[in-house]
């Protein structure tokens, strides 16, 4: 809610930040500093946005929320998950007084990072865009120096920069070079 632009922005591309915080299951190793609300997803190296990453290389991402995507995908768009928990993940609501799950939680695999693309043939060109359910991970400077996190930005800056063709932007002609 603080951030209504974003939000606005991912609606866009069908996508949704999931009310809630997302939390690693404690059986589960992928959490870091012993806080299962800073995860260590899954990265999926051979997405396009993260193609640049190596394998085994981790992120850290503080106060993730999940990303839905649509059920049935838009006309045209491509969507690839970038980052992801295990199974045993749940979705906490803010709202709640302990990080313990129970019944009313959702569980599953979550998607913590997209990437969206779309090919338009009529004018030829492609868009992209990158949705990131932490804000923490790009800005903290302890988290971007110490881990993969600037590993991670880099390759995601790289995807969405990306060009096969380049802009051009014509010259005007100078007319008259007289100074009054």
């Amino acid at each position: 809610t603080a951030m209504p632009y974003v939000s606005d922005l991912a609606e866009r591309f069908s996508l949704s930040f999931v009310p809630g915080i997302v939390v690693e299951d404690e059986r589960m190793a992928d959490y870091w500093m012993n806080s299962p609300l800073y995860l260590m997803p899954k990265v999926e190296t051979g997405s396009d946005a993260m193609a640049s990453m190596a394998e085994g290389q981790r992120v850290i991402l503080p106060g993730a929320r999940a990303i839905a995507g649509p059920e049935i995908p838009l006309s045209g768009y491509t969507y690839q998950t970038l980052l992801s928990t295990s199974e045993l993940a749940y979705i906490c609501p803010l709202e709640s007084e302990s990080m313990a799950r129970d019944a009313s939680m959702a569980t599953g695999r979550q998607q913590l990072a997209v990437s969206v693309s779309h090919y338009d043939e009529v004018s030829d060109t492609e868009s992209r865009a990158v949705f990131l359910g932490s804000l923490y991970a790009l800005v903290d400077n302890s988290l971007l120096n110490s881990t993969y996190n600037l590993d991670m930005t880099l390759s995601m800056l790289r995807y969405l920069t990306q060009r096969d063709a380049a802009e051009t932007v014509p010259v005007r002609s100078l007319t008259d070079t007289s100074m009054p």
